[in-house]
């Protein structure tokens, strides 16, 4: 622009000059355009999904590991108490016992389906 600006728009150097100036001005301008565009739509999402949603998801995980866990340690707790209790005489003690584990068990299973949603 500076060089345009010496010549002047008289000479056909000057105005290519003066030209090719403001197309590198538009250049630039959209450039920036694109790069604030591009941290707007691109880097910002990944930046939250990086620094929010996959931590959120990792602990969401281990909970949901741990219900499990706890699910499956009832469930065998309840299948062991139903095994006995058929060998048992003395079937109401041992029933009773069982209905609680059951109950527990089903309870570990709500909230295992409820953390999976």
């Amino acid at each position: 622009m500076e060089g345009s600006a010496i010549l002047g728009d008289d000479t056909l150097l000057g105005k290519m000059l003066k030209l090719c100036g403001e197309t590198e001005d538009k250049l630039a301008q959209e450039l920036i355009h694109f790069e604030l565009q591009v941290e707007r739509d691109v880097i910002e999402p990944l930046f939250l999904l990086a620094e929010v949603e996959i931590p959120n998801i990792q602990k969401q995980r281990k909970h949901l590991a741990k219900l499990v866990l706890d699910m499956d340690s009832s469930r065998t707790r309840w299948q062991q108490t139903s095994k006995s209790s058929g060998l048992s005489s003395s079937l109401q003690p041992a029933g009773a016992k069982a209905d609680a584990l059951r109950e527990e068990m089903e309870e570990a299973a709500n909230r295992v389906e409820i953390c999976r949603y």
